[in-house]
């Protein structure tokens, strides 16, 4: 006998599996993790004059500079 599909509650989120031998934290468009703040990328000077270019161009804010550097913003 063929049983109907019960509906989803409304607080229902989807699960997407991202590809495990990738590294999540540093990616092209968010090279600064989150989630450590020992992580050399928080130093790296080439990282860190992008983002100073981004201040240059008005891009960024030095607020929202030193936020990303430090893993705050993504």
């Amino acid at each position: 006998m063929h049983q109907p599909l019960q509906p989803y509650a409304d607080n229902f989120i989807p699960v997407i599996p991202i590809e495990e031998t990738g590294d999540i934290r540093h990616t092209e468009r968010n090279p600064f993790c989150f989630d450590d703040s020992t992580c050399p990328c928080h130093e790296d000077p080439t990282l860190i004059a992008l983002v100073a270019q981004h201040v240059a161009n008005g891009v960024l804010t030095p607020t929202e500079a030193t936020r990303t550097v430090k893993g705050e913003m993504l």
